[in-house]
């Protein structure tokens, strides 16, 4: 491995509680008209690299809501080291209850789009995905169940690749931008 800059940071154990699972989804398109220019502006802190300011050009949030414990978020990085090559892929992993025509034409465009966005975790945590490259679906499925407690649902994956762990944005970003 080629010697790089490094600087480390230390971990603490928290006290604090912890919930796994996404609360909220928000996306809008990641490109203009023009297929080139994105739709977004993003402020960084220097030193924690939060993400404290977002501006969008043209385009307005879309909410995605789904059951409690239903959805999830994955990062997982990925190296090759023999070609100097790593990136971190994130996966959300959308489970919308009881299928109908407006959820499935929300899917279906979601499909064939190109998107930017903010999740919110159980934590409360805001993280921006789509900051380096768009975000599409990779995965999707339509299911009916068989038994009465079986899911009738549709599954949507989205992936986003980024060069480190996906950037969390403040409350306060996340406050003026929802008004």
């Amino acid at each position: 491995m080629a010697n790089c800059s490094q600087n480390l940071n230390s971990i603490t154990v928290g006290c604090d509680n912890n919930k796994g699972g996404l609360f909220t989804l928000w996306l809008f398109p990641y490109y203009k008209e023009d297929g080139i220019t994105k739709t977004f502006t993003l402020t960084k802190d220097a030193d924690t690299e939060e993400i404290k300011g977002i501006t969008l050009d043209g385009v307005t949030l879309i909410p995605f809501q789904f059951r409690k414990q239903s959805s999830s978020a994955t990062s997982t990085y990925t190296l090759d080291d023999a070609n100097g090559v790593s990136y971190v892929t994130t996966e959300l992993a959308l489970r919308f209850a009881r299928q109908d025509a407006a959820k499935r034409l929300a899917i279906n465009s979601l499909l064939k789009s190109q998107v930017a966005g903010i999740y919110k975790d159980n934590n409360g945590k805001y993280v921006f995905i789509g900051e380096e490259e768009p975000v599409t679906a990779t995965a999707g499925t339509s299911e009916s169940g068989t038994a009465f407690t079986d899911a009738n649902q549709y599954t949507l994956t989205l992936s986003d690749t980024t060069l480190a762990f996906p950037s969390f944005v403040t409350d306060g970003a996340m406050e003026e931008l929802l008004g």
